[in-house]
């Protein structure tokens, strides 16, 4: 309800739309015998169902244009999952599948879809991990730090400008090296 009236809002403020940053996301980290239904449901529902009901909507207002952008903010558990976060990463490997599914899809219409993984970000969401095992996340990071906002924001930056314009399907990580060391 809230997607659709926003979509609403926007259609009858904006004569159309070009790109879409699906970038709602949260943890409810338990392991998995212990992991509530309602925990997984939220946590699919929001960062996964969410992406789908938005894009779908999004579709609606670029396909007459026959050009937009998608860019959804996924995050390195989609291909490398983490202790208690059964949830989350089937949630953001379902948006990656989700990503390049729709990329194959709306390519011939003029849409371009893409995935940003992001690694270890300094945000609210990541702070009770980074102070619990902040030590040891440092130290499978090759670059040696922690990402920052800004290091996705450029990212979605050149994903949503005409540099990419080639550029679908695509699932880029923006973790420090994390995922490939």
């Amino acid at each position: 309800d809230e997607i659709e009236a926003l979509f609403r809002y926007l259609g009858e403020t904006f004569a159309g739309l070009d790109i879409l940053v699906n970038n709602a996301g949260i943890i409810k980290d338990q392991l998995v015998p212990a992991m509530s239904l309602s925990d997984w449901d939220k946590v699919v529902n929001l960062n996964l169902r969410g992406a789908f009901l938005a894009t779908r909507l999004a579709v609606e207002r670029m396909l007459p244009r026959h050009a937009g952008k998608i860019i959804n903010i996924a995050s390195v558990s989609a291909i490398q999952g983490g202790r208690g976060q059964a949830n989350y990463a089937a949630a953001k490997g379902g948006l990656v599948a989700f990503t390049r599914a729709c990329a194959v899809e709306l390519a011939p219409k003029g849409i371009q879809v893409n995935a940003v993984l992001p690694g270890m970000i300094v945000t609210d969401m990541s702070s009770r991990v980074r102070k619990r095992a902040g030590t040891e996340l440092l130290q499978r990071i090759p670059i040696g730090r922690f990402g920052n906002p800004e290091d996705i924001a450029h990212l979605v930056v050149f994903l949503a400008s005409p540099h990419a314009d080639y550029l679908t399907g695509q699932a880029i990580a923006v973790d420090g090296g994390m995922s490939i060391a």
